[in-house]
């Protein structure tokens, strides 16, 4: 059995009764010629796209790895005039880094502590005010009375801080 096409380039046909690649788009007109490399561009941009998307969950990471990379290297390139080891610039770039990146988690973490036990302090009050607000959308809308299960009865000594708000 032989094959229609072979991508294989060079002067002749691999085989008796075989078209290179080339050979094809030369038997083209000159219109289809363009058409075809038009689509092959399309087909192109689509691939990356649809890679694009079946990543998107790692595009942030993906992102910022050549974000890093470019930095890197362009920060080992500015110190070749002063170290000629490569392996000196980049550890010294690569340290930089980590003490930059060490200097900025310790101003962010204590405040995301302090944050973060704020909301657990608050977390009851919260659930109530999400509970409250439900009931007063559902009350205003009645479409939302069917989508929302029965509101369970409370009395107002349960939760005073809901109760008593300003409203």
């Amino acid at each position: 059995m032989t094959e229609p096409f072979t991508a294989s380039p060079g002067q002749g046909s691999a085989k008796p009764g075989t078209l290179t690649v080339e050979q094809l788009f030369d038997q083209l007109p000159p219109h289809w010629s363009r058409i075809l490399a038009s689509l092959m561009r399309l087909v192109v941009w689509g691939l990356l796209f649809a890679l694009l998307y079946v990543l998107r969950s790692f595009f942030l990471l993906i992102f910022l790895t050549f974000v890093f990379a470019y930095l890197q290297s362009h920060a080992e390139q500015a110190l070749a005039p002063y170290w000629s080891r490569r392996g000196l610039r980049v550890s010294i770039v690569g340290l930089v880094f980590l003490a930059i990146l060490a200097g900025i988690g310790s101003f962010v973490v204590p405040r995301v502590i302090e944050q973060a036990a704020v909301v657990a302090d608050n977390y009851p009050k919260y659930i109530a005010l999400i509970d409250s607000e439900i009931v007063e959308l559902s009350e205003a809308y009645p479409v939302l009375r069917a989508a929302l299960p029965p509101a369970p009865t409370r009395g107002p000594d349960e939760h005073p801080e809901v109760h008593n708000s300003p409203t």
